[in-house]
């Protein structure tokens, strides 16, 4: 039994193309971005008091830098 490979195409595979696309970019800028939000629970409470205000906290982080520039060289000589 063959174990299928990915070729140039992969149309075959059903999650390459409309769930995981290739992407190709040509920067050198990454980001990455976090976000969250907190939702506090209801309390318990006394008959016929009031009813305390819910407190939702959202909050968002971003991270970016550019990637150094990575080369390297292989002289190669005549001998």
């Amino acid at each position: 039994m063959d174990v299928p490979k990915p070729s140039c195409s992969s149309v075959d595979f059903l999650l390459t193309g409309p769930v995981l696309p290739a992407l190709v970019t040509h920067e050198v800028k990454w980001r990455i971005k976090n976000t969250g939000r907190r939702v506090t629970t209801a309390k318990y409470r006394a008959c016929d008091s009031s009813v305390p205000l819910a407190d939702r906290t959202a909050w968002e982080a971003v991270k970016e830098g550019l990637l150094p520039a990575l080369d390297q060289k292989s002289i190669v000589g005549e001998l």
